[in-house]
């Protein structure tokens, strides 16, 4: 299905009623690559996740298409059920006081059953400054994303760099 097909159709969806959870709609902040801006972005992710996993309706956390998020750590727990679509862009921030030295991921699901990972868009964890850290010999890099004690996952057609 074409690009414009679809968008019509979503477009069609959201007029009839199907809500879905953007973060914009959690206060996250476009284009900003900050601490505080991380920091807002990974709040905003995070509400949006738990008021997906309590609705009765649509299941679905939205990273909408054409925009890019500067984000610190997501965390969802005992979610059932979700679908996280991510169509824009998801940039870990590179600014090592959003993380610690005590952090072992940027993504992670916990505890979850019947969730999807899906979309068009990036996560990136901008690894450059990461991996000259861990030369100087500074290595607490997290991972990227982790999947623990989770099960029915489905992650499909997003890039991960």
């Amino acid at each position: 299905m074409g690009k414009s097909i679809m968008f019509l159709l979503c477009s069609a969806l959201l007029a009839l009623g199907c809500n879905c959870f953007s973060i914009d709609s959690f206060h996250a902040v476009v284009d900003v690559d900050t601490i505080a801006a991380a920091k807002q972005n990974a709040l905003a992710f995070n509400a949006a996740l738990k008021a997906a996993n309590s609705s009765k309706t649509d299941r679905r956390v939205v990273i909408p298409e054409g925009q890019t998020y500067f984000m610190g750590f997501i965390g969802g727990y005992n979610f059932h059920e979700v679908t996280i679509q991510i169509d824009g862009r998801i940039l870990f921030s590179d600014h090592f006081s959003v993380w610690g030295t005590d952090s072992d991921s940027m993504m992670l699901c916990e505890n979850c059953t019947s969730v999807a990972l899906q979309g068009n868009g990036i996560v990136d964890g901008q690894g450059l400054k990461w991996w000259r850290l861990a030369y100087l010999g500074k290595d607490f890099r997290p991972k990227l994303i982790r999947f623990r004690r989770c099960k029915d996952v489905t992650v499909q057609d997003i890039t991960f760099r």
